[in-house]
């Protein structure tokens, strides 16, 4: 009997830790789907960026509301469960806790006016400023001794405090341009082309029109957005106005992406691993390798 209980429970055990070993799996190899879609014009100005994993079982969501709000959600099975949600509620989101906390205190300021007079309440006014004028007064002749004495230790301690910050951060720029920093900039800034790269971002049904203070303005824009790669796509459209008068920006459309959690974690592992890198950021830590 016992020995049948026993395998019972590792039995158990084993179907739980099959289940957490699926689920980390499923959270590394599924790829997560990233949307992000914006407006911008003159009647309305939206926006919101999402990350969902595979049928939306978690899923992270940042939206900005025409009525100039923030919100931040992070929720899992679809949305039934909310882990986290900025604002809290909707009742917080139109009045908030702290509006009607400062309601209250006034109310009780105002009931307490109320119930000591008018003339009591004239003369404790006139109590505290007569109590105040003879804290300053004595100050006042305490002080004069010694502002000038004051005056000149603040302006020493604030000199030092400048010349130690300029030695910091010449020591820092001297670390930064050694070899091995070097490396490591070079090193973090090929694993973050390569890991953007491999996200897969691409614009969907986009439009951005936009004019400069001038013609030769909106020209000299349009040159530099030519030179970058990513903005020559098929679901983008961009299209300058020669004719405006004056700049505006305006647009609309979708961003779509993948990301692969466990691609995420190799970058780290990667970056981590290197030699230079670590020598980077003990040098911006200010520690010693």
């Amino acid at each position: 009997m016992a020995v049948m209980i026993l395998l019972s429970i590792l039995k158990v055990i084993l179907w739980i830790l099959l289940i957490l070993l699926l689920l980390i799996l499923y959270l590394l190899l599924v790829p997560w789907g990233i949307r992000g879609r914006f407006r911008l014009d003159e009647k309305e100005k939206s926006g919101s960026f999402s990350i969902q994993s595979f049928l939306r079982c978690f899923q992270l969501v940042l939206d900005y509301s025409k009525e100039n709000k923030l919100q931040f959600e992070i929720s899992l099975f679809w949305g039934k469960w909310k882990l986290l949600s900025y604002p809290d509620s909707e009742d917080q989101r139109k009045t908030g806790k702290k509006k009607g906390f400062r309601k209250k205190r006034k109310k009780d300021r105002t009931d307490e006016k109320n119930l000591k007079g008018p003339k009591d309440f004239q003369d404790d006014i006139k109590k505290k400023s007569l109590q105040e004028g003879n804290s300053s007064a004595q100050s006042s002749e305490g002080n004069d001794g010694n502002l000038e004495s004051g005056q000149t230790k603040t302006s020493a301690n604030g000199w030092q405090n400048f010349k130690e910050k300029v030695g910091k951060a010449f020591q820092l720029l001297r670390k930064l341009f050694s070899e091995p920093t070097k490396a490591g900039i070079h090193k973090i800034r090929v694993e973050l082309f390569g890991f953007l790269r491999r996200l897969g971002l691409h614009f969907t049904k986009t439009e951005i029109h936009f004019a400069g203070s001038g013609p030769d303005v909106t020209g000299e824009i349009l040159g530099v957005l030519a030179m970058i790669p990513w903005v020559h796509q098929k679901g983008l459209s961009i299209r300058p106005d020669f004719t405006a008068d004056k700049a505006y920006f305006k647009g609309h459309g979708q961003v779509r992406g993948h990301l692969l959690v466990g691609d995420l974690l190799l970058t780290v592992i990667r970056l981590l691993m290197d030699k230079n890198v670590r020598t980077l950021l003990h040098a911006i830590g200010g520690n010693k390798k």
